[in-house]
């Protein structure tokens, strides 16, 4: 799978210490594409965005459920910089 190395298919964000890591690649000659989701607890060598656990307000977590729209590359529109769209490809539910 991509790594944040490369920076193109990979996708990092961290909320109250949890840091989600997603990726994905496209099956060649296939319909249909194969992602990677990781979770981590950052940890006090994480630096600036790790929280302490009283901040965080938990010692562990566990993923009970998930929603994911998974989209083409943005878009930008030629009218303005800031305004992007996305290309729903696929909406995953799950427990």
């Amino acid at each position: 799978y991509p790594s944040l190395v490369d920076g193109c298919h990979c996708s990092r964000a961290v909320t109250r210490g949890v840091e989600v890591i997603a990726s994905s690649v496209s099956v060649m000659g296939r319909c249909f594409f194969l992602y990677s989701v990781r979770f981590r607890l950052l940890i006090p060598d994480d630096g600036d965005e790790y929280p302490t656990t009283e901040e965080r307000g938990f010692d562990t977590c566990q993923l009970l459920s998930h929603h994911w729209k998974i989209t083409k590359e943005k878009k930008q529109f030629k009218q303005s910089l800031d305004s992007t769209i996305d290309t729903m490809v696929e909406e995953i539910n799950g427990e």
